[in-house]
Order: C-alpha cells, then structure tokens, then sequence
C-alpha cells in the first residue's frame, strides 16, 4: 500500500462508514506495537480494528484474523480499557496532508459525564504511534512515550498536551493551478520527483501513476506546457477520489502491493477486493506474519549464538585446564622423591637435586623446594598438589563432556532455525530452550498458568504409498522417533551432522529400494549437509534407536545401521 495520506483517506472513508455508532466491548495487544479494538454493532456484529506502529508496517484497518495475546496486558491496553470499553466510536476522520487517522469516541467518565476521547493513529513509518487523549487534549496513554528527557522534538506523555506533528507548508493535489506554475517553473526537473517534494500527502507510487496517467512514460528532458497541464489536471482528479476499485498486485505469484484503484503504471495482475480494508487484511497478514517471524527467528538465534559462543570459550577453558592436570604424576613423583631424600634435606633448601629411580639409568631430578618449609611439609606440599590435580581432573573431565555436549546441542538448535516456517515452530524451539535450562522461564501471570500449546506438526509426504514424516525442530524430532514410530519403521538421519529425523512408516510392509532412496535424500536435504555432493544417510529400525537417560531434546544414539549415500533433494512435490 502506498504509505501517505492520499491511500489513508480512502480506508478512514471506509472505517467511517462500517464502523459509525460501534461500541468497543473489547481491547487486546497481540504485539508490543499493535493493538486490536473489538466493536460492536446491532446489525453489523462485531468487526476487529486492527492499528499498527510498526515501523515497517504502519497500518489501520478491519481484520478477520485473531492473534494469540500475551498473558500480562501491556501498559498501553490497559489504558484502552479503562478510558475506551463501552464508549461509541462517533468519528473517523483522517488529516489530507499527514498519514493519520484520528478515532473520536463518546465516552463516559468516572462520574457518569460524557466526554470525547481521540485515540490517533499515527502511520508515519518508524515515527509511527499510537496516542490516546482525553476531551481536552491531554494524552491519557500513548503505545511510545518520549519523555521531556529523551531529547526528542515531540514529546508523548501521559500528562502532557498532544501536539500533532507540524503541518506541512507543501500544496495540495486540488491546487491545480499553483501545481501547474510549479512545473512551469521547473520544467527540466523530473515531475515524479517535483510532486513528491512539493506536493503533501502522496507517496512516490501515487506520484508515479499521476504522471503515467498525464503522459504516459514518456521521459522528456524538458516538460512542454501541454505535458504539465495534464499532470496539473491529472492530480486535481486524483483529489477528488472519483476512481475507486480496491484491489492486489500480484506478480509472478506473489502479492505485492494493495490500491484503492489499479495502479496502471505498474505493470502487475490485479485481484479486485470489495473494500481496501479487505485487500489490505489479506496483503498485510501474510506480510506482518513473515516479519514478525523472522524478527522472532533473528531474536531467538541471537540468544542461541550467544550461548553457543559462551559454551565453546568455556569449553575451550576446560580442555587447557583438563590438560595442565596431566602434571599430577609429576606432583606425585616429587613427593615421594622428596620423602625418599629427607635425611639430604636441611630447612632453608632451595632446592633438591635426586635420581628418580622409576627410570632406566636414574637420571638427575631437580626440584624445587619451598625455603620456609620442612623437608617433610615440602613432600606434604606436593602430594596435596597431586591430589588436588587428580580430583580437578576427574571433575574437568566430567564437565568437558557436558559442555560439548551443550555446544553439539546449541549448534542442533541453531541448525533447526534454518527449518522453520512457522512461528508455533519457533514458540517449540524457545520452550524446549526454557526446557532444557538454557533460556530463563517467563514470570507466570497472576491469573494462572498459560494454557499448554499444540505442537506443530512435521512435515508429511507420501511416497509409493508410504508415508515419510520429517522433523523440522528438536521437539518435533523427538516426537517423530518416540511417538510416532512402530519399531520395525525404518528411521533415518544424515550421518554425522545436525539434521532432521526422518521416518518410514511400514505398516509391516517390506519398504522398497526407490522410496529409501527417496527418504534418504529427504534426510540429506533436511540437514546441515544440504549443499554437499554425495551425503551419507544412516538408516536403520526404530527399535534400534535410543534415548540415553538425560539426554537433551532431539539426541539419540543408534545401532544396527546401514548407510545410503545419495545427492541431497527436499522433494517439494511429495509433500502432503
């Protein structure tokens, strides 16, 4: 959707419209920047306003799509409830210059008086916000705050009087002829660029299509007058909104903008909608639900390559230090040097030179002797060093285990990133990370535990008959082996990398040699060796596949393999 005013007074025509004299029985913040208001209506029912700060997606209209909701309600809804539950929407109405849409709602105060409340939705790209004010213009909440200490050239508080950006001094597109001189005056100058400068409340697409419609693509060097009158009458049209056809752009199979008219200048198919509200509910779900998916997967992935970085530095600590506990044997073998040669020793020594003879030829030992020290404490000292070590050396091993452990985990999880597609996918990896220690819980809310999410489902194909599922997760991997599987299912898993568990479900049957295959490429394609030749897939039973006890989401240990070697392929068109 072009993101200016010009678009922005078509869907407030609209919300006016269909949403005049609703009351709101309900307000919910799915996202930290966007809120829902349920309204209703005898005759209508109830319609979901959706309004959005989000800096990449500002938007406002009515959605058919519910979101989850978090379990503490955020500041910002909070105040919606308190201030905008049971009022009426009276109004909507939009500025013609500035990408903000204004709700004015008759509201009952706390002494039963009315009063009219405004809540603003300001859709200006990363300056995009959300304020409430109560009749006299004082803001009662607002979803971004920049306090008077922020430095920032507007400020939004609770408490403080709303002031709207500044007007813009720019014309308008009914200013035919003031338009008509400014070209004229800069005939040379692009006139997408002239109108985007000049010219309040149209973005570069609307901008394009009034001059594709005045002169086609023609490109002169300079404007002839006959060429800036038609842009001049061109936008003066464009003012009075006469055209009204809400519509998609699709190109190459893919959604790529929403109109309140077609856009001729773009060269795209377009799939007619009854309102902009329903195009743009039906654009923006998809595109909000990809963002906000990778802003989660980019989030969580950060967390984990921290853990990861941690773990491998840690783990690298502990090999050196597991190392230096090989010296223990020297401890002991000056020890018993020492004891060996106390009658030589006088207090004050330095030093002791012996014959270790544990050794052929029992060649000289020099070793060094702490002055203050008796001969005999000098042994004790050594012997307290070597069992120190011996006992370091048992703990250090034990940890250098666990920690690579974790670190082969933390890089599985990393690698189960790369195989999402869907955000329950991602809510798994972050609960099984929550699971497992590695991320902290969430603090419960006061109204009680959340209730349990349904897992997401791998992903199924059909081959010959057979069904394959394939993990994208560790849970779902889990899941796949643990749950799903019979024991004479044929389980598989790319050989030494991190990957999906794939499944052959039999059902009894003798599984042929072109499904393997298939299966076993699947399995390679699913895995951290996707771009490689040749892979190895190790198949084998499931009753040969073992949890060890205690093991981490996603780790097994299996025996009685055999190994394909096939060239990896996702096999798209097998998917069920």
């Amino acid at each position: 959707m072009p993101n200016d005013a010009y678009t922005l007074s078509y869907i407030a025509d609209e919300l006016r419209r269909t949403l005049t004299d609703a009351k709101v029985n309900k307000a919910v913040q799915p996202e930290r920047d966007e809120i829902v208001l349920f309204l209703y209506r005898t005759g209508m029912g109830t319609k979901r306003l959706l309004l959005s700060a989000n800096a990449a997606l500002p938007r406002c209209h009515i959605t058919e799509h519910a979101k989850e909701n978090p379990i503490a309600a955020p500041p910002f809804v909070m105040a919606l409830r308190k201030y905008l539950i049971g009022a009426t929407l009276t109004d909507v109405s939009n500025d013609p210059s500035e990408r903000i849409i204004s709700f004015r709602f008759l509201c009952k105060t706390d002494l039963k008086d009315e009063e009219t409340r405004t809540l603003h939705a300001e859709l200006m790209g990363k300056y995009s916000n959300l304020i409430l004010t109560d009749g006299k213009g004082k803001i009662l909440s607002a979803i971004k705050t920049a306090s008077l200490d922020t430095g920032s050239v507007r400020h939004i508080f609770p408490g403080l009087t709303y002031e709207p950006p500044k007007p813009s001094l720019r014309m308008t597109l009914w200013q035919e002829q003031e338009l008509r001189e400014l070209l004229a005056q800069n005939p040379t100058v692009p006139p997408v660029k002239l109108l985007t400068s000049f010219v309040a409340g149209i973005a570069t697409a609307t901008a394009e299509e009034i001059v594709y419609r005045a002169i086609g693509n023609n490109s002169p060097e300079s404007l002839s007058p006959l060429q800036q009158q038609a842009i001049a009458k061109q936008a003066s049209a464009f003012a009075s909104r006469a055209e009204y056809a809400p519509c998609l752009s699709k190109y190459s199979e893919r959604l790529t903008d929403c109109f309140a008219f077609p856009y001729r200048c773009r060269a795209n198919e377009f799939i007619p909608y009854e309102s902009v509200n329903a195009a743009l509910d039906v654009f923006y779900y998809q595109s909000d639900k990809q963002k906000r998916f990778s802003e989660r997967s980019r989030e969580l992935q950060q967390k984990v390559k921290s853990q990861l970085s941690k773990q491998t530095k840690k783990l690298s600590l502990q090999r050196q230090q597991l190392l230096d506990t090989e010296k223990a044997e020297k401890m002991r073998l000056y020890g018993e040097l020492i004891t060996a040669n106390l009658y030589r020793i006088r207090q004050g020594d330095k030093k002791l030179i012996a014959q270790n003879y544990y050794e052929e030829d029992c060649p000289d030992v020099e070793i060094t002797l702490d002055e203050r020290l008796s001969p005999a404490q000098n042994a004790q000292s050594y012997y307290k060093k070597y069992a120190k070590m011996r006992a370091a050396a048992e703990y250090l091993t034990k940890s250098v285990e666990e920690t690579s452990a974790l670190v082969d985990y933390l890089s599985s999880v990393l690698y189960s990133f790369s195989a999402c597609e869907e955000p329950e996918e991602l809510a798994e990896i972050a609960k099984e990370l929550i699971d497992q220690g590695i991320f902290p819980k969430p603090k419960e809310s006061k109204k009680g535990a959340k209730q349990p999410q349904k897992p997401s489902a791998p992903v199924r194909y059909e081959i010959q008959g057979f069904t394959v599922w394939a993990g994208r997760n560790n849970t779902q991997n889990d899941t796949i082996t643990f749950a799903y599987a019979k024991s004479h299912d044929i389980w598989m898993h790319v050989k030494d990398h991190h990957g999906s568990h794939v499944l052959i479900v039999t059902d009894g049957k003798s599984v042929p040699n072109e499904v393997l295959q298939a299966a076993a490429e699947i399995a390679a394609y699913r895995s951290e060796a996707a771009q490689s030749g040749k892979t190895a897939v190790d198949y084998a039973e499931r009753r040969y596949v073992k949890k060890p006890r205690g093991a981490k989401a996603g780790f097994v240990v299996y025996t009685d393999f055999s190994t394909a070697y096939v060239t990896p392929t996702l096999h798209s068109e097998l998917i069920k």
